[in-house]
């Protein structure tokens, strides 16, 4: 039998892991990765970049970090429980 996973720490860990992935995105968008991207899988779409604002920068930061908290959550939690099952 393994040990049980913290939620808290698995929560943690995954809350700060999406916020990186929401930045790398937007980043990738940003530099036109996204067009390439796209072109890459047959996709072909027309979107509008807006002018940046550090206030939706902030905000996507906080509910990736707010969804990927309750995702590790969620994950430690089924985790453990199944695991005594």
């Amino acid at each position: 039998m393994t040990e049980e996973l913290s939620v808290k720490k698995v929560a943690l860990s995954t809350g700060l892991l999406f916020p990186v992935g929401y930045i790398i995105g937007v980043i990738a968008l940003l530099s036109g990765l996204m067009k390439y991207w796209l072109q890459l899988h047959f996709v072909s779409i027309e979107y509008t970049i807006q002018s940046f604002s550090l206030w939706s920068l902030l905000v996507g930061i906080l509910v990736a970090f707010v969804f990927g908290a309750v995702a590790g959550g969620l994950l430690a939690t089924l985790y453990n429980w199944v695991e005594k099952w």
